[in-house]
């Protein structure tokens, strides 16, 4: 039903099973009585001692491969008071991250993965006064998660917030896929006698 929850605040972290039932005085006459129970695993985490590394703008985490996934949870992650709203949205909760273009071509940068409503906004410049947006986006990844697709530069830095819709908080995954290899004439060349590579392709 609507509006019913148990407040946890003082239970102690850990492991615990949280059971619902429906009916238990057997009230409702059903053809099946015993399929009205449901356990659901649930995990108390002791609350966060410290913001992440690349809460600050200043303290972005380098992505130092040309593709990559990140994750990260923001939950104790805050928003500078000289950031800007990214994807339009006041957020409070973003992360950062700086990548460098290892190739001019398009790129696609994604949240897909990620556990809560996110936000998503790719910007240049050094510093936070200095931003000139790329591209932002609220929801057109998978779900509720963000994505956007430019043309990055070869060796440009690009600084890449995260941030929560109207705060909220959870896991972020960060995906990064620049379609370097999409013609056939850009095709990737793996080296020695075995190798792998990893990419998305969603553009």
């Amino acid at each position: 039903l609507p509006c019913q929850y148990i407040d946890v605040t003082d239970v102690p972290v850990g492991d615990y099973i949280l059971e619902l039932e429906i009916d238990p005085d057997n009230r409702l006459e059903e053809s099946n009585e015993s399929n009205n129970i449901t356990r659901v695993p649930v995990t108390l985490t002791p609350p966060c001692p410290a913001p992440p590394a690349n809460d600050p703008f200043s303290g972005a985490q380098l992505v130092p491969y040309p593709t990559a996934t990140m994750t990260i949870n923001n939950e104790c992650a805050t928003k500078q008071p000289s950031e800007p709203d990214h994807a339009g949205d006041r957020g409070g909760r973003s992360v950062w991250y700086r990548w460098t273009a290892p190739a001019t071509g398009p790129v696609t940068i994604s949240t897909d993965g990620s556990a809560l409503d996110t936000v998503l906004a790719v910007y240049t410049g050094n510093t936070l006064n200095s931003l000139a947006l790329v591209d932002s986006d609220d929801d057109s990844g998978e779900g509720f998660n963000s994505l956007v697709m430019f043309n990055a530069t070869v060796n440009t830095a690009y600084s890449i917030a995260v941030d929560g819709f109207g705060g909220a908080v959870g896991t972020v995954v960060l995906n990064i896929n620049p379609a370097g290899n999409d013609a056939f004439a850009s095709c990737l060349a793996l080296a020695g006698a075995a190798g792998s590579i990893s990419g998305r392709t969603v553009t």
